[in-house]
């Protein structure tokens, strides 16, 4: 009889556990260069390792309720560059769970340099990077970055 009570406990304690959901965003930043391809890891012979390329790949995780999905449902992703320059983009989607995957490279990631910044958000979920900053502009000029000579 204690050991069948303490079976039950624990399938109910595992059916608790698996059932619960981490509702949300979660974004994860990466930077992509030769050394990071697959290939690289293994020593097999590849063509992506002739090509000089470089850049940055955000994943944004998303899992919303059921009853939150409607036909104009997106992700406000704000991105900030190394160059002080902003970027929105939307990311629409149809299920209740998924990834998105952004990738800049090469020219796109040369003309701004890195992301040093970015803040995602879905209704009331929101995530961001320690380093986000809202971009002041002052009489409609945003601010320079100063450097010394």
């Amino acid at each position: 009889m204690k050991k069948l009570l303490s079976n039950s406990l624990c399938i109910a304690f595992f059916a608790i556990l698996t059932s619960c959901k981490t509702l949300g965003l979660q974004v994860d930043h990466f930077p992509i260069t030769k050394k990071h391809l697959p290939s690289s890891f293994v020593r097999s012979p590849d063509p992506q390792q002739e090509i000089d390329f470089q850049g940055e790949m955000i994943l944004v995780y998303y899992n919303i309720l059921k009853s939150e999905l409607k036909e104009d449902t997106a992700i406000y992703l704000e991105l900030l560059f190394k160059d002080l320059s902003a970027q929105t983009l939307c990311l629409p989607i149809f299920k209740v769970k998924g990834v998105e995957k952004i990738e800049f490279l090469n020219e796109d990631f040369l003309s701004h340099g890195p992301i040093i910044g970015y803040r995602a958000t879905l209704y009331n979920y929101e995530t961001k990077s320690p380093l986000w900053v809202k971009i002041i502009e002052i009489d409609g000029k945003r601010l320079q970055r100063q450097s010394k000579q």
